[in-house]
């Protein structure tokens, strides 16, 4: 799609994602189509995986739609990513703020481009990225209008969550 695209990321010290270059995770991209229909679709990536993620399953389409996309790889990435954070949990605390630091900075961006604020925000994940959906969702209700959780991961304190069976699949 004809248009602008963004690469960046926002500082953090996890350091597994190599896209770019830059050994650097808490990375993004942001796509604004030539033909913006005025609407902001965000998205946080599947898993543990990088920001380019969602590109056949939801980029593609949603800007073909005009839409412009964002999209994170959380702020840590890859096999490890748990031990990232101060603490046990700080690692899924870091991918709340990066899903939130990346709506802001693309609504600020399409503003830049386009001279006019966004209409509506929408926020779509799979898996760990439905999981922010419901997230940001539940926590930031004033910074989207809808959202689409699919299938995404569910965090409870009780347990059994990714922070308590994870580590011990993986040791395995």
């Amino acid at each position: 799609m004809p248009g602008i695209q963004v690469d960046g990321y926002f500082p953090d010290t996890s350091t597994s994602n190599t896209n770019n270059g830059w050994k650097h995770d808490s990375q993004f991209v942001i796509r604004i189509p030539d033909h913006w229909n005025g609407k902001l679709v965000i998205s946080g990536a599947p898993g543990v995986r990088a920001q380019y993620a969602n590109d056949f399953i939801i980029s593609d389409w949603v800007l073909s739609k005009g839409y412009a996309f964002a999209s994170t790889d959380k702020g840590n990435v890859g096999a490890s990513f748990y031990v990232d954070g101060s603490k046990p949990g700080g690692s899924i605390a870091e991918w709340h703020q990066h899903v939130t630091q990346l709506t802001v900075a693309t609504k600020g961006v399409a503003q830049q481009v386009y001279a006019k604020k966004p209409g509506r925000m929408f926020m779509f994940g799979i898996s760990d990225g439905g999981y922010l959906t419901r997230w940001q969702l539940e926590n930031h209700p004033g910074l989207f209008d809808a959202g689409l959780d699919r299938e995404g991961t569910l965090f409870r304190p009780e347990g059994p969550n990714l922070l308590t069976y994870l580590p011990t699949a993986l040791k395995q």
